[in-house]
């Protein structure tokens, strides 16, 4: 029996799970946090299961964002989220009923994945239950959870439970330990860029520390088992990494504090709370590096890996960091120095599980449980300004609705001041910072000044603001980029067809023309025109249009504008499914040989 099953088993599982229905249940109730990363990632679940419906199985491009004129699905933000929805996508065409399931997954794979770990260590069964339920209120969590709407970094934060637990069993020279590592690498790939990142940086310091506490047999397996997993994750980081070049993105170096927070006055709130995590983290590093000692050394060296970790984390977040962000351009890729709370967390929980084996009794023991208590209650600075609008989720539920089924949209015209203001309503009822989609009086989709995601082809310099914004406005669903012919009595269209990737037309020009395909220019994009005489051939684009735009003459023209993919996208499929090949023939191989000595066993009596 696994040690500590008795400690970490079913019964201490209960009060977590009540926990985790708790949670769920109230976020159901409430709806969503009005946060710009809510209202995103709603849109971004509900485009990416519109366009399965329609038939377009993995979008690698979504046509509903930037005002109907598209962006790339995957280059930022991985799928997991919108897999985990998916199953709900199905059932229900609601977006935050879609979203709702995909959080209520996320929040029980937490639960699990900490389990998974807990139940490998020797607990007494009142502190397992309490390490669950700490493992469920991680501070951290309930900030992407609850007020921030950040739930692909709380993915993964989930898919670190199994690195841990697997690290943990290729210590002690467990089975099939190096699996957990495979999934937990595959799934951290899939789940949110800048955590995956993070987590490459802190695998340095872990694999450093275990180099010097001489744990050379597990670095081999561990190795396979993480390469495995990017592998089997290629399908999407490859093209993610090698297309970034063709979106707009901000870094978050301008972020990093300068001051330590909780000793600056003007310091926002939202710093100030992130500082009390800070402290609480800072704490559980200490009283591990007291208790490592009472381990065994498998234990203690995995303690020493997960404790350099932390402390490599938490220094990361000290204003003095300020300059390894600046030098190291990847290392600002991660955005928010914040963000190494994932990592830094999910290790001190883990830190803390592993310390606390064998625990007497005694004022340990008191310390250990007051230091769970503590974390759920640093998150409490921030979560004291949670709001939530379930009016504003109808509307978005509305406004889906609306576009989906083609209807009028003009039920949501602008009124009042807003009117006033020429600004429309705002997305949801609300002015989302300074990202706001806006819906305007009739209908369309205006993006406004800040694009983080936006292809390349589409940006324009801040003089030129008014033009960006022109190219912006377009009808509100995927594939409803409009057609523009200029001048426009130059011809007319003939037949039209649209799919989820695909549209295809024929005009009839009376004179030369410029014809401009409202869907913005991004790798991937194949535009094929055929004439009267000609074959199909790739277009020439306009180069200063940020949409496929193609001078023609007279004539009748057959246009195809369709979503080829790129080549980092066939390589990276091509590396998942051999790797695929590969791990599956690992299993099968492994499996036999289990066969095989059940059978050597019973032969043997």
């Amino acid at each position: 029996m696994t040690p500590g099953l008795a400690g970490g088993g079913w019964r201490s599982l209960a009060p977590a799970a009540g926990l985790v229905a708790l949670q769920w249940g109230l976020l159901a109730w409430l709806g969503l946090p009005l946060t710009h990363d809510g209202f995103w990632h709603l849109g971004w679940v509900e485009g990416f299961n519109h366009a399965v419906r329609a038939g377009w199985w993995y979008p690698r491009w979504y046509g509903e964002a930037f005002g109907g004129a598209g962006s790339p699905s995957f280059v930022f933000y991985p799928p997991l989220l919108r897999l985990l929805s998916l199953p709900f996508g199905l059932v229900t065409e609601v977006p935050s009923l879609q979203l709702r399931g995909a959080r209520a997954a996320l929040l029980l794979l937490n639960l699990l994945g900490a389990w998974a770990l807990v139940r490998r260590l020797a607990l007494p069964a009142g502190l397992a239950a309490l390490l669950l339920a700490l493992a469920v209120l991680n501070p951290y969590l309930l900030i992407n959870v609850w007020l921030r709407g950040a739930w692909p970094e709380a993915l993964a934060m989930v898919c670190l439970w199994p690195i841990a637990s697997g690290l943990l069993g290729l210590l002690r020279a467990e089975g099939g330990a190096g699996w957990r590592v495979l999934l937990g690498v595959a799934g951290l790939l899939l789940a949110h860029a800048p955590t995956a990142l993070l987590f490459a940086y802190a695998a340095v310091a872990v694999g450093s520390v275990l180099v010097a506490a001489g744990a050379w047999r597990a670095l081999p397996p561990l190795a396979l088992a993480a390469l495995s997993g990017a592998a089997l994750a290629a399908f999407h980081w490859l093209p993610a990494v090698l297309d970034q070049s063709a979106i707009v993105m901000a870094t978050g170096v301008e972020l990093v504090p300068r001051r330590w927070p909780l000793l600056d006055a003007d310091a926002q709130p939202f710093s100030r709370g992130l500082g009390w995590i800070w402290l609480w983290l800072a704490a559980v590093a200490g009283f591990a590096a007291l208790r490592l000692r009472a381990l065994p050394a498998p234990d203690r060296r995995l303690a020493l890996a997960l404790l350099a970790l932390l402390l490599f984390a938490l220094l990361l977040m000290l204003p003095p960091s300020a300059l390894a962000y600046v030098h190291l351009p990847w290392l600002g890729r991660v955005q928010f120095p914040w963000r190494w709370l994932a990592p830094a967390s999910v290790a001190g929980i883990a830190l803390l599980a592993l310390v606390t084996q064998g625990m007497e009794r005694g004022r340990e023991r008191g310390g250990a449980i007051l230091l769970v208590a503590l974390g759920p209650l640093a998150a409490v600075p921030l979560l004291h300004g949670l709001q939530f609008d379930r009016e504003a989720q109808t509307r978005l539920d509305a406004l889906f609705a609306c576009g989906r089924a083609g209807a009028d949209c003009r039920r949501f015209a602008a009124d009042g001041e807003r009117a006033d203001r020429a600004a429309g309503l705002a997305f949801a009822g609300q002015h989302v910072g300074h990202y706001g989609p806006w819906l305007m009086p009739d209908g369309r989709v205006w993006r406004s000044e800040v694009l983080d995601y936006l292809p390349r082809s589409a940006a324009r310099p801040a003089a030129e603001l008014s033009e960006r914004g022109r190219l912006l406005v377009a009808p509100f669903r995927p594939g409803a980029g409009a057609l523009r012919i200029e001048p426009p009595d130059a011809g007319r269209v003939l037949t039209q067809q649209r799919a989820a990737q695909d549209w295809r037309l024929s005009l009839q020009l009376d004179a030369a023309a410029t014809v401009e395909l409202e869907v913005l220019r991004y790798p991937g994009w194949a535009l094929d025109i055929a004439g009267e005489a000609a074959a199909p051939q790739p277009a020439h684009l306009d180069p200063g249009s940020a949409f496929h735009r193609v001078a023609l003459p007279a004539g009748q023209w057959r246009l195809r504008l369709h979503y080829a993919g790129t080549q980092a996208e066939r390589i990276g499929t091509a590396i998942s499914l051999c790797a695929v090949l590969l791990v599956g023939a690992m299993a099968a191989l492994r499996r036999r040989r289990r066969r095989a000595s059940r059978r050597d066993e019973a032969a043997h009596g």
